[in-house]
């Protein structure tokens, strides 16, 4: 093979570009997103550098024999969740070679119908095409067939708290933070897989929380499912994925203690006294997650014992390298169990053990104070961080000879500020509490409620002029946190400006008036426009594709204030503010920018979202009838999307006969009245006919095989547009837009081919009726 130009395999970030020593010599390695990277070895020359945005198809480098090599050739690699893999599994004869290779195994990581096409594939390669890719043509025909597709289990690997460099945090507010995010994501995540079940694409699911994970059965594609809210990747179901979960989730644990701070969790003098160590455990009370530290390699198991009975194990193995482990303790139906005040803790490891008895230790933490109690006399590390899990303040306190912890932190807890006590012992075992700062954030354009309560049996209000729109027990967690989906249910409302939202348990309560907020965002605009009531602090977040987020504090007026952007608003792009309430609760209302585009005559949508917004689409007939409908979420990076729009009984439908289209974005809907629109065109005169709305304007591409002709024309007052073609000789199709109002376009499409097809299938079918 001599040296080749080198394409990149899809689009993604470059993660790496350059010399490595492992024996590829210059690199490069691309981040597609939802877990999947590729590899390109051995390169002689390369033509991106580290963060660029490359599309698929794009030139990296050129092929060469740099690092550990024989001759010019290309190693190229498929990584998913950092494993190596086939994504379409071994089906040739004999031993899978990527086993023989590195004990691998390979995996067909695609449900049927939905796997990229393949470019340029090899004889005999099966066809999967799955229309992201596919000309219109191909796609009519595909849209025209019904697919069967059976159902796949899946396990949805839940996000992770992100690493900071530099930062190190307590073992004990790692565990808290991660396991508390998880839990809310586990919350956030059910209301959707509802909606999936309802729309037929899930089976059944169910929450695994030793590996943060959600099992899933069901026809729903990896795209949908990868857009979910929390949805870091998707893994399989065999043992060796679940088991990559649960090492995921304790490197994760560990490395928020920053590997510089891992040694810390060993005893004193323990690297010198190795006859005398044992493992030592932190544990937090109310959480199953356990971390803690042993001999590096060694198997460590737990067992947490309340009276005379086990009531859960764990088995894990310590970090190679610093010896850190993290567990959770499950019971013998693998449901999580939750350490109490009075369990004893047994950890075994290497012929050592240690037994850890759980203290009484509690926080309450509100406005200004965190109170609580623990063993009398004991020293307690007390930290504090955001709902985000971002430290933002620690001290050291010593309880009083009753018990009694009580300090005043330097500023107001906002709403799910979480406060981690922990108390340590001579071995350096730990034993840590945790609280929320009880409150509520309520998202009006998802109408979503999130929160954190105190008190038994709480219940959710929302009233409206006097009248009670919503009552809600609430079912929090362990550590009363919750997730409400207020528009799912047979009786799902809207929140809005005036309402008054209210939480609390029977003998104690609070509550806050909905205030009404403003965001207004252009497409190609470099400013935005909020309003809110004058004086309230607020927070603008800006999310773009791709891009980090950017933020700015501001002080609202309630006749509106103009907020520049640091770049033009694009389709993607979402708008949030955040204004924070005096009694500690924030009300968020957001403004999106989205462009769709309706195929009509095959029922396909692509478009641009903000990234992973669950799209509801549904087709009505004339008397406001569903007759077809899609969910389709968009792509948690780029917020790309593509759907295909399917009846009643998941057959593929058009656009055709919807009299008109309703397009829900969370709490937003959007209706679009569905006009005959229509193109086609003419061989013998050598000109294209389309009828559109009357006084629409609409562009058309004329294309031929060679290039490709843009005009724009407007409609007569009949809604007829006649216009003449430059040839036919080479003409491939005429595409027609037509702008329907917010962000959505409607297309048709006009080829020679498919109207020579349809000519001739009506032929066929007067001769039968003849006959």
């Amino acid at each position: 093979m001599s040296y080749q130009p080198v394409l990149a395999a899809g689009s993604g970030t470059v993660s790496f570009a350059g010399w490595t020593d492992s024996g590829y010599g210059n690199m490069v390695l691309i981040d597609h997103g939802n877990g999947y990277s590729t590899l390109y070895g051995h390169l002689s020359e390369l033509k991106v550098k580290k963060g660029e945005k490359v599309a698929a198809g794009e030139e990296i480098g050129i092929s060469g024999s740099t690092g550990r090599s024989s001759g010019p050739h290309l190693h190229f690699s498929v990584f998913h969740n950092c494993q190596v893999t086939d994504p379409y599994g071994w089906t040739g004869r004999g031993k899978d070679p990527l086993q023989t290779f590195d004990s691998e195994q390979s995996q067909y990581l695609w449900l049927p119908g939905h796997d990229p096409l393949v470019v340029n594939p090899p004889p005999h390669w099966p066809s999967f095409p799955s229309g992201l890719k596919l000309d219109l043509e191909k796609l009519t025909a595909i849209g025209s067939a019904t697919r069967n597709v059976p159902p796949a289990d899946r396990l949805l690997l839940l996000q992770l708290p992100a690493y900071s460099p530099g930062e190190s945090v307590t073992p004990a507010l790692a565990l808290e933070r991660t396991d508390a995010l998880t839990t809310r994501e586990a919350a956030a995540l059910t209301p959707a897989l509802n909606r999936l079940a309802r729309a037929g694409l899930i089976d059944s699911f169910q929450p695994l929380t030793a590996a943060a994970a959600v099992w899933i059965r069901g026809t729903a594609s990896a795209a949908q499912l990868e857009a979910l809210p929390g949805v870091a990747s998707l893994a399989g179901v065999q043992p060796h994925d679940l088991r990559a979960a649960q090492t995921e989730l304790a490197h994760s644990v560990l490395v928020q203690t920053s590997t510089e701070s891992a040694p810390s969790l060993w005893p004193a003098g323990f690297r010198s006294a190795l006859q005398t160590w044992r493992p030592v455990t932190t544990a937090v009370i109310g959480h199953a997650l356990v971390a803690g530290a042993a001999l590096p390699g060694q198997k460590v198991a737990l067992f947490l014992r309340r009276g005379t009975r086990t009531v859960g194990t764990a088995g894990a193995f310590s970090d190679a390298e610093t010896g850190g482990f993290a567990a959770t303790l499950h019971n013998s139906n693998g449901l999580p169990v939750l350490v109490k005040p009075g369990d004893d803790l047994q950890i075994s490891s290497g012929s050592r053990s240690a037994l850890i008895s759980i203290p009484a230790l509690s926080l309450h933490a509100g406005g200004r104070n965190i109170e609580g109690r623990a063993e009398p006399g004991s020293t307690v590390s007390l930290a504090v961080a955001d709902s985000h899990g971002q430290q933002l303040w620690h001290t050291v306190l010593t309880a009083s000879s009753s018990g009694s912890l009580s300090v005043r932190t330097p500023f107001a807890l906002r709403a799910g500020s979480q406060v981690v006590a922990a108390a340590a012992d001579g071995a350096g075992d730990q034993v840590a509490s945790s609280a929320y700062a009880p409150g509520l954030v309520l998202d009006l354009a998802t109408s979503s409620l999130e929160g954190w309560t105190v008190g038994s049996h709480p219940y959710v209000q929302i009233l409206r002029a006097g009248r009670i729109l919503v009552a809600r027990k609430v079912h929090g967690s362990a550590d009363g946190t919750f997730a409400l989906d207020l528009l799912s249910g047979r009786h799902g409302v809207s929140v809005r400006q005036g309402d008054v939202v209210t939480i609390g348990s029977r003998w104690h309560r609070k509550g806050f008036i909905v205030p009404g907020l403003n965001v207004g965002i252009s497409p190609g605009s470099s400013a935005a426009h909020v309003s809110g009531p004058s004086g309230m602090s607020a927070t603008a977040l800006l999310q773009k594709p791709g891009v980090s987020s950017w933020s700015r504090d501001l002080a609202l007026r309630r006749d509106g204030s103009t907020l520049d952007l640091p770049n033009r608003a694009r389709p993607g792009d979402s708008l949030s503010l955040i204004a924070h309430l005096p009694n500690g609760d924030d009300v968020q209302q957001s403004a999106s920018l989205l462009s769709m585009s309706f195929y009509v005559g095959t029922g396909v949508v692509r478009g641009t979202t903000p990234p992973g917004t669950e799209v509801q689409i549904h087709a009505l007939s004339k008397s406001g009838k569903p007759i077809a409908q899609t969910i389709a979420p968009s792509d948690a990076v780029s917020g790309s999307l593509v759907g295909q729009l399917q009846d009643g009984f998941g057959a593929a439908a058009t656009f055709s006969h919807a009299a008109s289209l309703t397009v829900s974005t969370g709490a937003v809907t959007r209706r679009v009245k569905m006009s005959g629109i229509s193109v086609k065109i003419g061989t013998s005169n050598r000109a294209f006919t389309a009828r559109i709305p009357l006084r629409s304007t609409a562009t058309f591409e004329i294309q031929f095989r060679h290039r490709t002709f843009v005009w724009k024309r407007r409609a007569s007052r009949s809604g007829i547009i006649r216009s003449g073609l430059p040839q036919v000789s080479g003409l491939q199709r005429v595409v027609m837009s037509v702008p329907a109002g917010n962000g959505i376009t409607l297309v048709r499409v006009a080829s020679l081919v498919a109207q020579h097809h349809a000519a001739q299938a009506a032929h066929r079918q007067s001769s039968r009726v003849k006959r």
